[in-house]
């Protein structure tokens, strides 16, 4: 053993990576259970940190082998190990902590469903594993999982770094899968969503739907559902297939389990263009309500109902400078339109003014309203540079240099 442990040190030392990996492989290809533990603390006490981390994936690879009783144990030194080396880890070596992690993870997630420290300790391990390793922005076999981590653990702003980091490249020393990728867009969207930041929702889930794969895994129909609800809450507008999407991707979406979805966002921006009813609407999502139940987006739908008015009182302050509140219910089919607009005003989602005396709403435009205030701004502007050059004209005038110059000047104009 001690032949081996040397031999190994020496190939670190020397930087053959490839040999050194070679050699751990082709010693510990058939250990047993007992075997693996002797060699792990081994290498702990010879502090050959690489050789560490191949013998925990070695035990991780056979964890079922592994009495429940002493599954505690190898989850603690796993942890502590990953926090402890990622930060001085060679890249010849980072597959094989990201493996690791993954296994670790995985086995923590499982269990946590029972008892969920272990997986808020998962998440948190592998978040240092990220920060040390400086992968926060490379997508690596881990990513998803620390999204679902934080999901199933409800700790979604430990991830907004990740949230709002921008993703242009997969790890290039780990084995990443399409699926992998496509899982991370669809979790970390799912918690952008949670937490209202639109923007980041939308990014990646369009990842997510965009992800070129042989066949089109379900978490890029279900991120496009919830663009379809998103859009609509949104911007009052349908959500339309991307160009980038794969080509079988619009076939798919018009199968019966999306084209719900297309239906809705059908009759929302007819009722929001004036060409359709508001009842047309929610009868239509009462009637599809087992879907929206089964696809788990209530909460979306909710938000939908809720926007269908909100957009089309916008609509009518691009068209009307005021209405009554009879023309308004009338316009939106809603008996507490006016008690709606109100709150909008207040929440300034739209401009202008409540009468109650006429009962009336008048609407203000926000675009006239900023060029007034952008042109008040340069008039202001303009008075402060005419004040110095006055101010600097008068300066130059009291300068002699400056007076024997322009009366020398004039003296040969007149002589001309």
């Amino acid at each position: 053993m001690d032949d081996f442990c040397s031999k190994s040190s020496k190939m670190l030392k020397e930087e053959k990576y490839n040999d050194f990996i070679g050699h751990v492989k082709s010693k510990t290809k058939n250990l047993t259970s007992d075997e693996i533990d002797y060699f792990y603390n081994v290498s702990v006490s010879k502090n050959i940190m690489p050789l560490t981390l191949i013998i925990l994936n070695l035990r991780w690879k056979h964890i079922k082998k592994v009495p429940d009783t002493q599954l505690d144990r190898w989850l603690s030194l796993t942890q502590d190990f990953l926090i402890g080396v990622s930060n001085e880890i060679n890249s010849a070596f980072i597959k094989y902590l990201f493996r690791l992690s993954l296994k670790f993870g995985e086995i923590s997630f499982e269990i946590g469903h029972s008892m969920p420290d272990y997986s808020k300790k998962a998440q948190f391990t592998l978040l240092q594993v990220l920060e040390r390793s400086q992968k926060i922005s490379e997508i690596t076999p881990i990513h998803y999982l620390v999204a679902k981590l934080g999901l199933f653990n409800k700790k979604l702003y430990e991830l907004e770094r990740i949230m709002n980091s921008s993703f242009l490249q997969v790890c290039s020393n780990s084995k990443v899968t399409g699926v992998q990728c496509v899982l991370f867009f669809y979790y970390i969207g799912s918690v952008a969503l949670i937490l209202k930041n639109y923007s980041r929702v939308n990014y990646f889930y369009e990842l997510a739907i965009c992800m070129p794969s042989k066949s089109i895994h379900i978490a890029s129909i279900e991120s496009y559902k919830k663009q379809v609800l998103i859009h609509l809450i949104t911007d009052g507008s349908q959500y339309h297939v991307p160009r980038l999407a794969p080509s079988r991707f619009s076939s798919i979406v018009r199968h019966h389990s999306c084209e719900h979805y297309s239906k809705l966002s059908s009759l929302f921006t007819e009722y929001i263009r004036g060409k359709g009813d508001k009842e047309s609407v929610l009868s239509f999502i009462i009637k599809a309500k087992n879907f929206w139940a089964m696809d788990k987006n209530e909460g979306l739908i909710k938000k939908v109902k809720t926007a269908l008015i909100k957009h089309k009182v916008k609509k009518l302050t691009k068209v009307y400078a005021s209405l009554t509140f009879k023309q308004l219910k009338k316009e939106t089919e809603e008996e507490k339109a006016d008690e709606i607009v109100t709150k909008m005003i207040e929440n300034r989602e739209i401009t202008g003014k409540i009468d109650r005396k006429n009962e009336t709403v008048i609407f203000y435009d926000v675009e006239n309203q900023v060029t007034v205030d952008e042109i008040q701004d340069v008039c202001e502007d303009l008075m402060k540079y005419t004040e110095q050059v006055e101010s600097r004209l008068k300066e130059v005038n009291l300068d002699t240099r400056y007076l024997k110059q322009l009366l020398f000047t004039e003296g040969l104009k007149k002589d001309r």
